[in-house]
């Protein structure tokens, strides 16, 4: 026995360790004081750690963050004289050069295309909408429900998912929206935090009165904040109403938390020394109050309301990443979750004991139910549930599907659990690819389809049918787009893909690191077409011979010419510098120019791309981002 627990206490401090590294970088990836290479740096430690291919590891979000920033900084890397509302003082300057900007202000105007429902699946194994930030169930009307996604905006339906209606947010200044509150006494009014999508820098709370139909933003802004300097990094993590006292609302921010009593009128700061990632509420006791930072082994807790917070006794053992769960079924208690363990207080949260350590990564959700405290969920890649109040846990989603029909698969709600609460003994989580909910305790899951949040790497364009595109997406893998429908073609995270310009049938499709899916028919069917022992980035540039489409460029550290659409390969040249190609592009009236580039680095080949030269000659030593 002894043995045993020795083993469990090893792992929880090995657990403990990786988590409290990979959340060091996760947090200075979100501070723009911090040098993007010294990111780069702390990062790569921690994955020669781990395997880093592994689901649910951190690289791919790791990439998609470097591939993001690093030609914004390149080649300093200093990101402190950013202005993270660039982009909306654009859009303010745009304005006002045109009072009144709608998508007829653009020849035709715009149609939005989708994809709201997944309708056909020939070759996916993990279907997905979009990644769902935040949500709203309505405990009084369980036909109302609203969704937040991370750079779709928001969405709503009035008739349990039949129906959404979404858009409304199109003319605010970021389409992020990660948390919500909603009015406990008028389920119309409704406040949400507006955010880059990017680097979750708020630009305020919005409101509205009229179940989200039209938005204004509050007083709780930058401005009358004296936030949004250049290079503030201030992000808003939690918006609450009180359950049962009106017009009081929380809010955890990464300056504090802040209380308003006159529903946003005016605010005061009960805490302000550090940052609050949540808030939970007695269910019985409107005074005691409860709030979390990130990594402290302690919660803050109020018993005025609000209006002043002490800490907790210490939670015992190794606590990191912790999250706060309070059930109606024991007002008394509080449960924490942690990569390390679970922890239970049953004296309104003063003390904690261990409750197991079940040796799950916690990265995205913890609820426990509101009716019965022996049913827990637990969500990382997958969702995990206890129906021994957190003892043991068992997996009850699986994220690769295969081909399975997700339509009566009842194991399924899409990789990485974002968020999850239990409304009247009904557990929702949100995730990368759906809002999704059970009846029976996590046993069977339905998710929700018809809003449009998805978010696109690249895009491939038929040149001889408007209706046909190849798109890449973040987490949602590649689809296709053909006059009748979506097809969804393959899994991971979608990049490039090209459509041959003389028959729309035949498309190559890509994941990321250059690993490329080729069909003949239009999606229905395919088979691979990667470049044997090609080394790629994580975007690799693809294309066709513009003057013969059946000859097929594949880009990474060095060039793969197909002259049969992907079949077979030929070995090129390597340019002199180092790592894989970012972008490339081949002159339109003759196929033995190529030009490649990687971060200043430019070079081009004149004997189709066997030997290279540096043509960098005094071209400024920035980032490349496009060649044409």
């Amino acid at each position: 026995m002894r043995s045993i627990k020795r083993t469990l206490l090893v792992i929880s401090f090995l657990l403990s360790i990786n988590y409290v590294s990979a959340q060091k970088w996760k947090e200075m990836m979100d501070d723009p004081k911090v040098n993007i290479y010294d990111v780069v740096e702390e990062a790569e430690l921690y994955f020669q750690k781990i395997d880093r291919d592994a689901k649910g590891s951190g690289w791919k979000a790791y990439q998609r963050w470097l591939f993001e920033n690093e030609p914004k900084f390149y080649p300093s890397g200093d990101r402190s004289y950013a202005d993270p509302y660039f982009v909306s003082k654009a859009y303010t300057k745009f304005l006002t050069n045109n009072p009144s900007p709608a998508r007829a202000l653009f020849d035709n105007g715009w149609e939005e295309l989708g994809p709201y429902y997944i309708e056909q699946v020939t070759g996916h194994y993990s279907l997905g909408l979009g990644r769902v930030e935040s949500f709203y169930s309505d405990p009084n009307d369980s036909l109302r429900i609203y969704l937040g996604s991370r750079s779709g905006g928001f969405w709503k339906t009035l008739d349990g998912g039949a129906t959404w209606t979404g858009n409304t947010t199109d003319s605010i200044f970021a389409s992020g929206i990660n948390t919500m509150t909603v009015s406990p006494t008028n389920s119309d009014s409704i406040l949400i935090n507006v955010r880059n999508s990017r680097n979750s820098v708020t630009h305020g709370i919005y409101r509205s009165g009229d179940a989200g139909d039209t938005w204004t933003v509050t007083n709780f802004n930058p401005t009358n904040l004296g936030w949004g300097g250049l290079g503030t990094n201030d992000r808003i993590n939690h918006i609450a109403y009180h359950p049962t006292v009106p017009n009081l609302v929380f809010i955890s921010t990464s300056q504090g938390l802040f209380r308003s009593t006159d529903d946003l009128a005016t605010w005061t700061s009960p805490i302000s020394s550090t940052a609050i990632y949540q808030i939970e509420f007695h269910p019985a006791n409107p005074n005691i109050i409860y709030a979390r930072e990130w990594n402290d082994s302690f919660i803050y807790r109020s018993t005025d309301g609000g209006v002043t917070f002490s800490q907790s006794n210490t939670i015992p053992g190794s606590v990191a990443g912790i999250k706060m769960s309070t059930t109606a079924d024991c007002p008394s208690c509080v449960y924490v979750g942690s990569s390390n363990g679970i922890w239970k207080s049953v004296d309104n949260g003063m003390n904690f004991s261990l409750v197991s350590t079940p040796g799950i990564n916690l990265y995205g959700a913890f609820a426990v139910s509101d009716v019965d405290t022996n049913y827990m969920l637990f969500g990382n890649i997958d969702v995990n549930m206890s129906t021994d109040g957190g003892k043991t846990f068992y997996k009850t989603t699986y994220w690769a599907q295969g081909n399975a029909n997700y339509a009566t698969n009842t194991a399924y709600v899409h990789a990485d659990i974002r968020g999850s609460k239990c409304i009247n003994g009904v557990f929702w989580v949100n995730t990368d690819g759906f809002l999704g909910h059970s009846y029976d305790n996590g046993v069977t899951w339905e998710i929700f389809e018809g809003y449009s949040i998805r978010e696109n790497y690249s895009l491939g364009v038929s040149q001889s049918n408007h209706f046909r595109t190849i798109c890449g997406s973040q987490d949602n893998g590649t689809s296709i787009k053909t006059e009748n429908s979506w097809i969804e073609f393959f899994g991971a995270d979608g990049m490039e893909g090209i459509i041959h310009p003389l028959n729309d049938d035949w498309m190559i499709g890509s994941v990321q690191y250059g690993s490329r899916r080729r069909t003949l028919d239009g999606g229905i069917s395919q088979t691979g077409a990667t470049p044997p022992g090609q080394a790629a980035g994580w975007i690799a540039p693809l294309f066709y011979d513009p003057n013969d489409p059946m000859v097929v460029y594949s880009l990474g550290d060095t060039l793969h010419r197909s002259e049969n659409f992907g079949f077979t390969w030929t070995k090129l040249g390597t340019p002199s510098f180092t790592g894989s190609i970012s972008e490339a592009a081949m002159a339109e009236n003759n196929s033995d120019i190529i030009v490649v580039s990687k971060n200043a680095n430019i070079e081009i080949s004149v004997d189709g791309g066997n030997t290279f030269i540096d043509i960098q000659g005094t071209l400024p030593n920035n980032y490349i981002v496009d060649i044409a």
